[in-house]
């Protein structure tokens, strides 16, 4: 018996068939914080930020966030980034 290396077979094709990779969602363009602060009332969230795409300069009015992680995070470009996502075949 010969290993499948010696034939000049690939793992993927060990088999008779070559695996069909799926495509990948693009990258997402997020926004970043460039103020924040808070909000002065008593509520469950824990501030508001004010975002800016650096790719197309959208910028927010004062949108609140539960937590600092989320903010520092971002939030994704409504021009930027497609508002209905890509089937994948």
């Amino acid at each position: 018996m010969t290993s499948p290396a010696a034939e000049g077979k690939t793992p993927d094709d060990l088999f008779g068939f070559t695996r069909q990779r799926k495509k990948s969602a693009g990258r997402r363009v997020l926004m970043h914080v460039i103020d924040a602060g808070d909000h002065g009332c008593v509520s469950d969230d824990a501030g508001i930020a004010v975002y800016k795409c650096g790719r197309c300069g959208h910028e927010t009015d004062w949108t609140p966030f539960r937590t600092f992680t989320e903010a520092k995070r971002g939030i994704p470009c409504p021009k930027c980034n497609p508002t209905t996502p890509q089937a994948s075949p």
